[in-house]
């Protein structure tokens, strides 16, 4: 496709839509073509945005990573002008990335994609569960490792760590001397195991340092925990681990780099259920008494699953569709220049 000449650009103008018409359309129709999203056969009336075009273009959306509404505005319109010439090295980049991978022959494992926040969890080489995740933001990457879910705890606590207390609960507090009661959280006087708890009121949170903040901030369970029902334990250097949340509305956004480099999923009762792999003890309606229950309990796998934190920005899905997703970490471009100094690209 870069070898066939110079690649059509849709102009910038207001959103196209079902029922819009004009030469644009027939810019829009060209390239779905182009790229295989829309039947050459069905470019009939080319000025016109039909049925057929607003199928070709949800096609499109889906498989770079944008909302699926059918509206060619600002993003869609990017993504429409990138060229052949700038995917191609790209998908070379990734064709590198998959050299990378370490996938099992058999059995179960679970692969995040923190470029197109999804995670997939695979049994025996094919998808047993799919779901969106979010990802750290840009300045608390989820970084990529290889590890293993050896362990759920159902209605976790959440112990918040030095840098997010100092940083972010710390000011929060000083503002509003009842937030730690709103967010259920208790404080300990320090982080060691025979540390007593303290009444945050009896604390001069105002004149205490943020370097000096030796208290520990700890969320109990319940419905506002940061860390929702569910909590998936791994064993990386990084402190990673995968967990429910309460703000389910953020997985209905584009670009879902919201945390601080820990991994929330879409759909934690699938994953557990995935990772007990039909453990007689643990049902689905176990799983979901578990979640919707008033205990903290960690239930320790029969069998570690594997998992893989990967960043892919282009790859081929099961039904044999290119997916392209944005570089929201900006990462190709230093793959691009290591490439380059070794002749790969």
């Amino acid at each position: 496709m870069a070898a066939a000449g110079a690649w059509p650009r849709l102009p910038e103008g207001p959103t196209l839509r079902l029922g819009a018409t004009g030469p644009e359309v027939a810019v829009l129709r060209r390239q779905l073509s182009l790229l295989g999203d829309m039947p050459e056969r069905d470019n009939a009336g080319a000025n016109d945005f039909d049925a057929g075009l607003d199928t070709a273009v949800r096609r499109f959306q889906r498989r770079n990573g944008l909302n699926a509404d059918g509206a060619v505005g600002a993003r869609t319109r990017a993504a429409l002008n990138v060229t052949p010439q700038e995917h191609a090295p790209t998908i070379a980049l990734n064709l590198e990335r998959l050299r990378w991978f370490e996938r099992p022959a058999a059995g179960r494992y679970v692969i995040i994609n923190t470029a197109g926040f999804e995670l997939t969890a695979i049994r025996d080489g094919k998808v047993a569960a799919a779901m969106p995740v979010i990802i750290g933001t840009t300045k608390r990457r989820t970084p990529l490792f290889r590890d293993q879910i050896t362990a759920v705890t159902f209605m976790p606590t959440w112990t918040v760590p030095p840098k997010i207390a100092r940083e972010e609960i710390l000011p929060k507090v000083r503002r509003d001397p009842d937030y730690l009661a709103k967010q259920n959280m208790k404080v300990y006087s320090g982080w060691d195991s025979n540390a007593c708890e303290v009444n945050p009121l009896d604390v001069d949170w105002k004149s205490l340092q943020a370097g000096a903040l030796a208290h520990r901030f700890v969320q109990q369970p319940g419905p506002s925990n940061a860390l929702g029902r569910v909590r998936f334990t791994l064993h990386n250097e990084f402190g990673i681990f995968l967990h429910d949340t309460p703000a389910k509305k953020l997985f209905g956004q584009e670009v879902r780099a919201y945390s601080h480099g820990c991994v929330r999923v879409g759909d934690a009762a699938a994953l557990a259920a995935f990772v007990f792999n039909g453990d007689p003890e643990w049902p689905p309606a176990a799983i979901a008494a578990a979640m919707d229950g008033d205990e903290t309990k960690t239930v320790e796998l029969r069998e570690p699953v594997p998992v893989e934190m990967t960043y892919l920005t282009a790859w081929v899905d099961e039904s044999g569709t290119v997916q392209f997703r944005a570089d929201v970490y900006g990462r190709d471009p230093a793959l691009r220049r290591a490439l380059s100094r070794t002749g790969g690209i």
